[in-house]
């Protein structure tokens, strides 16, 4: 193909898009609206420091028990963490 002056580039790529403009735009417009929405109800959650490291020991799927043993705090207080970690995550279980 002969090199393209950039005013033939900006025609041929009119033409092309020019069927999808009205369909894709409009799709667009309206993903970027649902997207800003979405943004805007949600709301960031703040997780403590203690509440991120006994989630980093879940994920690895260590008990309350050996998480208590690795951060030297009981089995109860790794249950607390995580569940001020869920409760302000939204979910019910640890899984």
């Amino acid at each position: 193909m002969a090199w393209q002056s950039p005013k033939n580039l900006s025609c041929l790529a009119d033409s092309l898009l020019a069927p999808l403009s009205g369909m894709a735009f409009a799709d667009a417009f309206l993903f970027s609206g649902l997207q800003e929405k979405f943004m805007a109800d949600r709301q960031e959650v703040v997780l403590s420091e203690r509440e991120r490291q006994c989630l980093r020991w879940v994920e690895e799927g260590k008990s309350s028990w050996a998480i208590g043993v690795i951060l030297n705090v009981s089995e109860n207080t790794v249950n607390f963490h995580v569940k001020n970690a869920m409760r302000k995550l939204e979910t019910s279980s640890r899984t």
